[in-house]
Parts: C-alpha cells; structure tokens; sequence
C-alpha cells in the first residue's frame, strides 16, 4: 500500500508554504502593535543599558578605600535599573517572549 506514495528526500524538509488563508484585520493589528511594542522595547532597553554601562564605568574609575561608599553606591543603582519590572519586560520582549 505505501509503494505507490512518493517517497520524501532524507535531510531537509520541503519548504512550508506561505500562503496561509485570508488575513482577518485583527491579527494584522496586533501583528503591528506587537512589532511596536519590540521597537519601543528595544530602544527602552539600549537607553537603560547605556546608562548602566556609563555608572559602572564611574564606579569602576573610583578607585581605593576612600570611594568605596560610592562605588558601593553605584552598584545599588545599577541593581535597582536592572530589577526594575518594566526593564525585565523589554528584555523579554526584545527576545520574543511575552512580558
């Protein structure tokens, strides 16, 4: 019974089609939305990061026992923006996954 069937090359699969049905208007919307929303993420992201990478280079140029509060100081802060909720939500949604 399966003789008569085509047999599928090993390796790759075929190709999917992408042709995929009618497109209701509501999935175009959040398709849209959602691609704002990683842009929006994106940038909130890189500008928080940037300021992150410009406090631990201050806290890294204070040097001896003297900066040590300081330094101590900056550390705090660079945790505080990285726990932050909405810096954790573009994190994940620069990676694709929900917030």
């Amino acid at each position: 019974p399966s003789s008569h069937l085509p047999r599928r090359p090993r390796g790759r699969l075929p190709p999917r089609s992408t042709v995929q049905g009618p497109v209701s208007m509501e999935s175009t919307q959040s398709d849209v939305r959602r691609l704002l929303q990683k842009d929006a993420a994106a940038e909130y992201k890189a500008h928080t990061e940037e300021l992150i990478a410009a406090m631990r280079a201050e806290a890294d140029s204070r040097t001896g026992k003297e900066h040590h509060e300081e330094r101590t100081a900056k550390g705090k802060a660079i945790w505080e923006l990285r726990s932050q909720g909405r810096y954790i939500d573009a994190c994940r949604v620069v990676q694709g996954l929900e917030p």
